[in-house]
């Protein structure tokens, strides 16, 4: 196999052509005088260029895209042109919409093209290493019938340096990275150039932090990008874990990076040392949800009307919510920027549907409710807010987000009536009306929770009346596995009448069997047990 260099001289369209044999991971060079007539509006003095090959694993290319009308008496060209090795390297071609190749050194190279054209033509000039894309230029429409010329230049590096901003940084803390070309060798067969690919990896002390972008978000321990793009790159160590005991683990362990393009490998190296923490301190971890008087006037319904009124979410349980910062020894960190929301977790307090559900809400110092808040610690490395609760039965959620991806906290809030348990089957009644049932529109699978005195009752007033009379009763709806608003359409607004603190109850008028249980005999039975109840629809039993 041979390598040929095909030089046309441009007026008589002649070529100088030599061949060098290939010689593989090594290099070669040759150097020929070889004349070169001049183009037609230069003066006809013959130019002489020493012309240097050199075969070598890489290659440098160059893609001329054209389109438009060439003037046909003007010769036409483009060229790489290597600025060092003692050698112009100078290469003319006739006809644009080609390619020229040639072995890539470490050197500086010129590029461009020569083009007499039609107004209206466009021209694109794309330059390779090996396959990657260094730069593209692009001359869309020129304006006029001329000669244009297209002069660039590029740098090829033999090799890069790679070094951390910081090789000494705390837990929370970010290091930046800086990647610049070097060449030691003028013409050395090992190139590189910042808009190729590198590949940036974490070899030892994944565990200790991970990489992030500018905008803070994770990459894991890997990361693939340019050159070019690696200052945008950083590495974030994760803020201590909790020790046995409280306080900080911290690890002041290392952490090795390399990063590695065209077969050349750098390494960096990082210590952590221990550093700062974000503490979220809830003062009541339990709250009571909406209870069965917190309800308002629906202003959708006439005073005719007897559909249940919607909740009142002003009437909630507050509590305080305190944002701490400190560093790795407990000292606080005063001007911290954070952010805080309020979050619920999905399906908890025995909902079964999550689109729409209500979270808590933050008091700002200017009286607005929020469910995200910024803020900053103050000289304490504090900061306090009242938090007012979802008021929905099951658990809220506050997360905090420090300067980084791993600077977080969370804490969780149960909303739950206390004592409720669950009814389960008897031999004289039936439990009916969960989701998944036919007919059953309601999202809430279990619904027979209630407080114990609830439960004793409907049994002993199930046991009672099938004694008398054989009915079984169905029971419906009681209350949810935390309480708190029931919400039969969904909706989070429109709820039972009541069924939020475990004490009332649904009895269908017809049992099991389809008889119709008398209204009068039934409340008699239910009030000598204690209870109370009412009727629309349906027997609404309470037991308190």
């Amino acid at each position: 196999m041979s390598i040929r260099s095909c030089h046309r001289l441009l007026k008589t369209g002649a070529c100088v052509c030599f061949f060098l044999p290939t010689l593989l991971q090594s290099q070669v060079i040759i150097r020929e005088r070889v004349e070169i007539r001049p183009q037609l509006d230069t003066p006809s003095v013959p130019i002489t260029k020493q012309l240097l090959m050199t075969i070598n694993s890489s290659v440098l290319r160059l893609d001329l895209s054209f389109s438009g009308s060439l003037q046909p008496d003007y010769p036409s060209n483009f060229y790489i042109s290597r600025n060092a090795c003692q050698s112009g390297g100078l290469i003319f071609l006739r006809d644009p919409g080609r390619s020229i190749s040639v072995p890539a050194l470490a050197s500086a190279y010129s590029y461009g093209a020569t083009i007499w054209a039609f107004a209206g033509a466009s021209a694109t000039f794309m330059l390779y290493l090996d396959g990657e894309l260094l730069a593209r230029h692009d001359y869309p429409n020129l304006p006029a019938k001329a000669r244009y010329f297209f002069p660039h230049y590029q740098q090829l590096f033999e090799s890069f340096t790679f070094v951390a901003g910081d090789t000494l940084i705390a837990e929370g803390e970010q290091a930046t990275f800086d990647i610049n070309g070097v060449t030691n060798a003028v013409c050395a067969p090992s190139v590189w150039h910042p808009e190729l690919q590198m590949t940036l990896t974490i070899v030892s002390g994944q565990e200790l932090g991970g990489f992030i972008d500018e905008n803070g978000d994770t990459l894991g321990s890997s990361v693939i990008r340019k050159g070019s793009e690696m200052k945008q790159i950083r590495f974030y160590a994760k803020p201590p874990k909790p020790a046995a005991g409280g306080g900080s683990a911290g690890t002041g362990n290392l952490v090795v990076i390399e990063t590695a393009s065209k077969g050349i490998t750098r390494t960096v190296k990082i210590r952590i040392k221990p550093g700062l923490k974000i503490k979220l301190v809830v003062a009541d971890k339990t709250l009571q949800p909406l209870g069965d008087s917190d309800n308002k006037d629906n202003p959708d319904l006439t005073e005719k009307e007897t559909r249940p009124k919607v909740i009142d979410f002003s009437r909630v349980k507050t509590t305080t919510v305190t944002v701490k910062v400190v560093d790795s020894e407990e000292k606080p960190v005063s001007d911290y920027d954070f952010t805080m929301r309020a979050l619920v977790r999905d399906a908890s307090g025995g909902h079964d549907h999550s689109e729409g559900r209500p979270t808590g809400r933050f008091v700002t110092e200017e009286n607005d409710t929020l469910a995200e808040v910024e803020g900053k610690t103050g000289a304490d490395g504090e900061a306090k807010y009242t938090y007012l609760c979802s008021g929905i039965g099951g658990i809220d959620s506050i997360f905090v987000q420090g300067r980084t991806p791993y600077d977080t906290a969370t804490a969780t809030i149960t909303l739950k009536v206390g004592d409720l348990e669950l009814m389960t089957d008897g031999e004289h009644y039936d439990l009916v009306g969960a989701y998944g049932e036919s007919g059953v529109n309601s999202q809430h699978r279990v619904n027979h929770y209630g407080t114990p005195r609830l439960i004793q009752k409907l049994k002993a007033l199930a046991d009672s009346v099938h004694a008398d009379s054989s009915y079984v009763l169905r029971i419906n709806d009681m209350s949810l596995q935390y309480g708190g608003p029931f919400d039969t359409e969904n909706d989070w607004d429109t709820p039972h009448e009541n069924h939020r603190e475990g004490v009332n109850a649904d009895v269908s008028y017809t049992d099991a069997r389809g008889k119709r249980i008398r209204e009068k005999y039934f409340e008699l039975k239910t009030n000598k047990l204690g209870g109370k109840v009412k009727s629309h629809g349906h027997f609404h039993v309470t037991y308190r």
